[in-house]
């Protein structure tokens, strides 16, 4: 890929991924190439993944740490009782932060014109899943700090 259209990608992802988590979760979002020296926990642990269908084949990727997701999803539902929480919601509320954050790509790709057909997100365990432990040469890797977690997000390069 271009480092162009890499560069207009990764500032796609930026505006989308802020967006998302700054309306959504109300949390602080910063690309970490942009502020190197910032501290942030580097703990990896569950996944979500979407497909894109339309106009473009593609695959996005969010991966983040159970706590960040527990603290997402607790910005999302607001305060429940304790014990009211649990997996599901987190399941849920990760996500709708993908779904929102591809369609929110599409639109800074694509245009506010274009219909796009997203697939339905998958969640789970990072474990599970070694090709986004260490992904190939075709996907695009970004890393930020949300609330000082560290959250990643890797975008199939055929999306360009």
């Amino acid at each position: 890929m271009a480092d162009s259209k890499q560069d207009a990608l990764i500032e796609a992802v930026d505006t989308a991924l802020i967006g998302t988590l700054e309306n959504m979760a109300f949390a602080e979002v910063v690309p970490l190439r942009k502020v190197p020296d910032c501290e942030f926990v580097d703990e990896l642990n569950v996944y979500s993944v979407i497909d894109l269908i339309e106009p473009r084949a593609g695959r996005a990727v969010l991966i983040l740490s159970k706590q960040l997701a527990e603290s997402i999803t607790e910005s999302i539902y607001g305060m429940f009782e304790d014990g009211e929480l649990g997996p599901d919601h987190q399941r849920d509320a990760v996500n709708e932060i993908l779904n929102t954050l591809t369609g929110r790509l599409c639109v800074e790709m694509f245009g506010e014109d274009t219909i796009y057909n997203l697939g339905i997100p998958e969640f789970g365990m990072l474990a599970e899943k070694a090709e986004f432990q260490d992904p190939s040469s075709s996907w695009i890797q970004i890393d930020y700090s949300v609330e000082g977690w560290l959250l990643r997000v890797l975008i199939d390069t055929t999306l360009s």
